[in-house]
């Protein structure tokens, strides 16, 4: 896992959390929400992240190792236009609430529903 994971995570799942409120207060007003929750897309994100520099007094350095692997590849990744067309056909037919779209998507989707928090989390993925 990435030292960056932890943030990331928060921040989805804060927006993910914002986005169904939104969803319900703006309703009434024809505003419509939509909430992308993704699998895997084939991207290059990870790997155009920066290099970590760390600090010689970094509490982080004896994992520095680890922070500096290169990320893996996104496994079930499909492609961005694919990915696009699929997410522009669920705007055209007004869909509203949360969309879990992507690869392995749907794999996820069942995985939150069926175990605990605690197993989920524990579960190595890179």
């Amino acid at each position: 896992m990435y030292s960056r994971q932890g943030m990331y995570a928060a921040t989805k799942a804060s927006l993910i959390q914002a986005s169904d409120i939104w969803r319900l207060e703006l309703a009434p007003l024809d505003v419509r929400v939509i909430v992308l929750v993704t699998g895997g897309i084939a991207t290059k994100f990870l790997s155009n992240m920066p290099t970590v520099e760390l600090p010689k007094d970094s509490y982080y350095q004896a994992i520095k190792n680890i922070i500096a692997e290169e990320p893996p590849e996104i496994p079930f990744g499909v492609k961005p236009e694919d990915f696009a067309q699929d997410v522009l056909r669920y705007v055209e037919k007004k869909t509203t609430g949360r969309i879990w779209i992507g690869g392995a998507a749907t794999l996820a989707r069942l995985a939150v529903w069926l175990f605990p928090q605690g197993l989920l989390v524990s579960i190595p993925f890179a």
